[in-house]
């Protein structure tokens, strides 16, 4: 399993649990990469809130062994709201 986490202010949020798809490109020998991701946003259920995500944040992507695969930046936030994503 993939694992994402995000540099917030307070701290480092984990957003494994939350992502519903991954779609990334590029390569590690390549410095232009992308990473988009879909997450699972719920009015009614509290452990899947709306968060905020602010622009230019760090985020990463690590494999299931743990390494880095991306470290990136926040550059787009948009919301689907008739997937809820």
């Amino acid at each position: 399993m993939m694992t994402v986490k995000l540099t917030q202010p307070n701290g480092i949020v984990d957003l494994s649990n939350r992502v519903r798809s991954i779609q990334w490109s590029g390569n590690s020998g390549r410095l232009a990469r992308e990473l988009t991701l879909q997450l699972v946003v719920s009015a009614t259920d509290p452990s899947f809130a709306a968060l905020d995500i602010d622009l230019f944040r760090p985020i990463a992507l690590y494999d299931k062994e743990g390494r880095q695969l991306i470290s990136a930046y926040v550059v787009k936030v948009s919301r689907d709201s008739r997937n809820n994503t």
